[in-house]
Parts: C-alpha cells; structure tokens; sequence
C-alpha cells in the first residue's frame, strides 16, 4: 500500500523509487544514445562493450536493464544474457557463475573445467543460432584486481571461425576507464564505448515530470519551475539525488499541506540531507501510519483534515457530494496519430502538444498565443521549437551558420534564421551535402532554415517548406572523425527525398533528434 504522502499527491504507484525499474527510467537524449550504442555493440557482435559513468547515481544500472528488456523483447528465445551485478567473487567463481546462468548444468571446482563446460556451451549456443551476452555491472570493484580483469579480457577469446562466441558489456564508475586503460589489450577489445553524464536542468525537469506521470498523475504539474531548479542545484543533475530529494519534497509538501512543491518545500528537503533541522515532516508521516488523523477525499483520493468540509486539493465537497474521480485523459497525437496520455510532448514523436503558462501554471494549447486562463502572451509552438533546437545546438556545440556563408546564397534571403548548414567548397573538392529524388543523386549545400529546408546545387536548387512534408526520419548515415553524416528521409506529396549532409559533431545521434523535433513541429504548423 502506498504511503500516505504519496497519496496525497495522487500517485497510483512510487514515483521516485531509487530502484533500477525499466518502466521509471527516463529516457534523456543521452540515456537513448547509450542504449542504441549497447545494444549496436551486441547486435553487430562487436564482442567488449564499455559503458562508464561519470558519477554514481547517473542510471547505468536502469540502462543495462532496459537493454536486456529490449533485447528479450526483440530476440525472445534467441539470446542468453548472464548478468553478474557484485562481481567480487573469485576468477573460478565467476566463471562458474556466467557458465551457470547460460544453462551448464554443472559447475566444477576446478577452473579448467568451468572454461571447458562455459565453451562448450557456447558454442552450443552459437550453432543454434542463439546470441549469447555477458553483463559486468560495479566493474569499479575490480579496479585493485587486475587477475580478474584479465580473466574477464580472456573470455573475449572465445570464437569460432571470425565470430566472437559471446558478446560482453563491461560497466562501472569513472576510476574503471583509468584501469581498464592500463592494460591496452583490455581496453583494445572494447571498441563501442558510451560515457554517461549527469543531466542538464532541462532533462531534470523532464525526469521530474515523466516520473510523476508514470506514477499516475498526468493531469497537473506537481513541481513548479523555481522548485526544478532548485533540484537541479543541489544535485548537479545526478538522477539518484534528484529522485531523493523529490520524494523528500513531497513528504515536505505533505505535511504543510501544500498544493504544490515549490521552492520553501525544496528548501526544507534540501536542508534535511545536509543537516539537522525541521521534523514535524517525520512526525507527520510516522503518526499517519500509526494513527489516521485525516479522511480521505472521495473524488481525487487524497487525504485532508477531519475539520474541512471541501478537499484543498480538488475543491469537492465531503458531506457526500463528492464528483467523479477524475480518469486519465488519452490524447491523439495530430502528427504520428499514436494514442497517449495527456502531455506536453508526444512520447513517441516529440511532437508538442501543449504548453505551460508561466504565470500561472495552467497547461495550454501548444498553438496559443495567449493563457486561457489568465491570459498571459505563450510562446507559441513554433517559437518553443525554435528554442528547443537552439539551446540543444549550443549543448552540442554545433557551430552556427556564419552571415557570410549565408551571403554567398540569394536563396536564403527570407528564410529566417538558419540553424544548421553546410556550404559546398567552392572548387568541389571535398565535402559536400547529397540529394537523391526521382533516382538521381546531386552534391551541394544544404540549410536547415526558419521557414524551409534549402539545398543549393546551381542548376537544380530545392526550397522545401515545413507544410509540404508530410512524413520525416532521420538517421546517421556515416562518421569520419569530427564529420558526421545525418540523412534525412523526407515523404512529400507528390515524391520522397533524401537528403545527406555533413556536420561536426561528437553527437551526431542527439543532433538527429533535435532536428527530426524540430520538423515534426514545423510540418504541422
């Protein structure tokens, strides 16, 4: 059963869990990329996959979970995965173990045994036609035990003809990179690598929401935006911290009675990680489940004082006049058509769906110009587009489009500002952005603009305004060195276009997202 704070709120589960659940994590740009690099490592048979992550807390256990969910989902009967999470056993034990969880029947006591059954196993397997993973989580532990580092490096020896028997992912916290780079043999055998950060004060506020959301709360926001910052201060964005200090917000909010965590609630759960201070927060909580000193509000389920004769939080009655509880609103997303709960962004396309107002907190349409409320000026979608893709272009520090390469080009006279682009050498030797349609294939330069996709060829140049595209995807078509490759598939009314081009980058799948976000919501606007 779920606390009594938490039902004040609302939830219908945990939202902030420090557990490693699948369904609670939340995918930022980053968290996607590392799962696309692990499972790119295991299904490309890559053989050592190395994740590292820059602080404790910052969800490499939750990403090597939701792989192996995605890879059971995807391979079903066609993958083994042995997870070794406290990997301070000895060599021959570990060696048991992985042999063990990949169905040897028996382990023995002597370590030439295990690698013989392990071997055998494995092969087995591979002629089956079955992958075969073997995941090392707190590699940190074994920084001071070399012997098992090279054990570990061995196993990566097992292979038949040119394929490697089994795939391996190799996880811990920073001090594993500085070992791991000690013995070049290791560290050459790991050759997909993903380095895991803390999140930035947008994702902490996405994480805030998305959480709140899956525990059952879609309909509001639960943490204002001073509330969210003042998280994101006092945790440096690691995700363990963020979810501790929010649940302690909201057992805070609880006891004051609260409609909402803002920054006095924050304040208080901040000082009580750090030092001693306020506990009625404590007494309350300890007193509720020994004692009910409140009813609970028949419509929205939360608890108030016995004294009041309306809910605080829903304004019903409680003389038995309550309303109906509120259901979960499902919302068609205008731009993928998916069917989804109410939000401010579609979680399967990025598409925007509504907006919050500043002033007053109260979610609008995502094409208002102004609160329906209390009818303070929005931003509007495509204003929220635009600095979506510009904040995320200088996180990525892509470099922005100089005014005089735009000069060089009369076509992009009226196309607003240009965010991302691409000028062709002017002697053709080098570089150059790629056009395919009707089956012909065309260099030159590319621009992605305020108002349209431009591409430059001379002879045969292209304006491609948002309205006209009615489908977009887009995917890294190639990487050499700083250059990377994005190509972006578009379906018209009347044909399909491919369009390539070059860009540096050292995130070439983030820059993907924000400008598949970015057309998304242009498109339809």
């Amino acid at each position: 059963m779920l606390p009594e704070y938490l039902q004040y709120w609302g939830f219908e589960r945990q939202p902030f869990s420090l557990s490693p659940d699948p369904e609670m994590l939340f995918l930022s740009s980053q968290h996607r990329e590392g799962i696309m690099r692990l499972k790119y490592g295991v299904v490309s048979n890559k053989g050592g996959v190395l994740l590292i992550s820059e602080n404790a807390g910052d969800g490499k256990t939750s990403i090597l979970r939701k792989l192996i969910q995605e890879l059971t989902d995807e391979y079903e009967s066609k993958i083994r995965i042995a997870f070794i999470d406290h990997p301070t056993l000895t060599v021959n034990q570990m060696i048991a173990e992985i042999a063990r969880q990949f169905g040897v029947s028996r382990v023995r006591k002597e370590k030439i045994d295990n690698l013989n059954a392990l071997r055998g196993k494995l092969t087995e397997l591979h002629e089956a036609d079955i992958k075969s993973l073997v995941i090392i989580d707190e590699g940190q532990m074994l920084v001071h035990r070399p012997e098992m580092l090279q054990e570990l490096r061995i196993l990566l020896n097992f292979c038949v003809a040119d394929t490697f028997l089994l795939s391996f992912i190799f996880s811990g916290q920073k001090p594993l990179e500085g070992a791991v780079k000690k013995m070049p043999e290791f560290w050459q055998r790991l050759p997909v690598r993903f380095f895991l950060r803390n999140l930035d004060l947008r994702d902490t506020g996405e994480l805030l929401r998305f959480r709140v959301r899956v525990a059952g709360v879609a309909n509001r926001d639960i943490f204002s935006p001073t509330a969210v910052e003042g998280i994101y201060r006092f945790s440096q964005g690691c995700p363990r911290v963020i979810c501790s200090i929010a649940d302690l917000a909201l057992l805070v909010g609880h006891s004051m009675r609260s409609q909402k965590i803002d920054f006095s609630e924050v304040s208080q759960a901040t000082t009580d990680m750090t030092k001693t201070g306020e506990l009625f927060h404590y007494f309350s909580f300890m007193e509720s489940k020994s004692k009910k000193r409140n009813r609970q509000c028949p419509s929205c389920k939360a608890f108030v004082k016995v004294k009041d004769s309306a809910c605080s939080r829903c304004g019903s009655t409680l003389d038995g006049s309550a309303a109906e509880p509120e259901r979960e609103e499902k919302v068609q997303c205008p731009s993928c058509l998916q069917l989804g709960s109410a939000a401010l962004r579609c979680s399967f396309c990025g598409f925007l769906l509504a907006q919050t107002c500043p002033r007053c907190q109260r979610t609008n349409d995502a094409d208002a110009a102004g609160c329906a409320i209390c009818g303070y000026p929005l931003a509007g979608r495509h204003t929220l587009a635009t600095r979506t893709l510009e904040d995320g272009l200088r996180k990525l520090k892509v470099q922005p489009v100089s005014s005089g390469m735009t000069k060089r080009f009369p076509m992009l006279e009226g196309e607003g500002r240009v965010f991302v682009g691409w000028a062709a050498p002017r002697f053709w030797w080098g570089e150059t952005a790629e056009l395919e349609a009707g089956g012909r294939r065309l260099a030159g330069s590319f621009f992605l603009a305020e108002r349209a996709i431009v591409f430059v060829n001379g002879s045969d140049n292209r304006r491609i305004a948002y309205p006209e595209i009615r489908n977009v995807s887009i995917t890294v078509a190639g990487r050499d060195g700083s250059i990377s490759r994005p190509r972006l598939s578009l379906v018209l009314d009347s044909e399909e276009l491919a369009l390539t081009f070059p860009v540096k980058t050292d995130n070439p799948i983030q820059l993907s997202s924000l400008i598949s976000d970015f057309i998304t919501n242009k498109r339809l606007g």
